[in-house]
């Protein structure tokens, strides 16, 4: 094979590459558009259109490519927010130990205002088990949430050591 056919079959694999990912990517944005509940900060994983693997490997690819530091700023943040995405069986627990929460939240927004009425709705469901095991929840993300960032400052390293070479 000549190296010019070479070149060109590696560019067709990268701009097919790129093009999944952006695809990928794209349908991760339109779920984080729709997680709203409020008061519930973690979500379930099966809300996600693909695995978060495939997610994570689609932005990091284009963490790579981007030159653009807004882009690329963007691209950071949805990585994190990834991290919030956790297991059904966890986010079960959540659901349960925030779900007065939520719901509280909800009613204030609609216009009530008796504190006594937003704190019962708050404590309803409420275990000091289920709040042991949210807490190793949050501690997980909260360690995920720092992988994260140090694979932002090493993807960051290697786009400049790509942006130099070409």
């Amino acid at each position: 094979m000549a190296a010019d056919d070479l070149k060109k079959t590696t560019r067709d694999e990268l701009e097919s590459a790129l093009k999944k990912a952006s695809t990928v990517v794209a349908a991760y944005g339109s779920v984080l558009e729709q997680v709203t509940e409020p008061g519930i900060l973690l979500h379930s994983e099966s809300d996600l259109p693909f695995t978060k693997a495939e997610i994570r490997r689609s932005i990091e690819l284009l963490l790579i490519v981007s030159t653009d530091d807004t882009k690329r700023n963007n691209l950071e943040v949805v990585d994190m927010l990834l991290n919030d995405f956790v297991p059904d069986e966890d986010c079960c627990v959540v659901q349960h130990q925030r779900g007065g929460l939520s719901q509280a939240l909800k009613n204030f927004n609609a216009g009530e205002r008796d504190a006594m009425q937003l704190a019962k709705i708050v404590g309803d469901g409420v275990t000091q088990e289920g709040e042991a095991q949210l807490r190793q929840i949050e501690e997980r993300v909260k360690h995920d949430n720092q992988t994260t960032l140090e694979r932002h400052r090493e993807l960051r390293r290697e786009a400049a050591l790509l942006q130099r070479a070409t």
